[in-house]
């Protein structure tokens, strides 16, 4: 049963949670925010960096905002 909200809800914060998995070793990489912007995830994609070995990574990206930042923006 899907859980449902009435029409005074309110969200009380935010946190988001970017993720990478490696489909080889089933290890997660994964990084909690509190904001949800361009900087945030280029943090995210230096930890991933760092934490796989020299390979081929492919990305996939949602529609989110913060992915579509001109280069060189959000740091």
């Amino acid at each position: 049963m899907p859980e449902r909200r009435t029409h005074d809800y309110v969200r009380n914060g935010l946190t988001t949670l970017f993720a990478a998995f490696d489909v080889a070793t089933g290890e997660v990489i994964s990084a909690l925010h509190r904001r949800h912007r361009a900087a945030e995830f280029k943090k995210f994609l230096i930890k991933v960096d760092k934490e796989v070995p020299a390979q081929q990574v492919h990305l996939i990206c949602d529609n989110c905002e913060d992915h579509r930042v001109p280069q060189g923006a959000g740091a």
